[in-house]
């Protein structure tokens, strides 16, 4: 497996514990490695912010937050 496939996966490990909510300190650091930046919202709360391909992404952890996901206003 190529390191590229490894890191994607990776990436995609990452995204999913993010989205389930499991947000704690070794996920955080893990999140920042990888270049997702860390939001504290003040309307909607606390998230992870995933750019690819000049698109963002917010995801909103539901146990910070009531709102689950969220995207960015156009």
């Amino acid at each position: 497996m190529s390191e590229s496939l490894v890191l994607d996966e990776m990436q995609e490990r990452i995204k999913n514990l993010a989205a389930s909510g499991k947000y704690n300190g070794q996920l955080v650091a893990a999140l920042q490695d990888f270049g997702y930046e860390i939001i504290d919202n003040p309307i909607l709360g606390k998230g992870v912010s995933v750019s690819t391909d000049g698109e963002r992404v917010v995801c909103y952890h539901p146990e910070l937050t009531d709102q689950k996901e969220a995207a960015d206003p156009p």
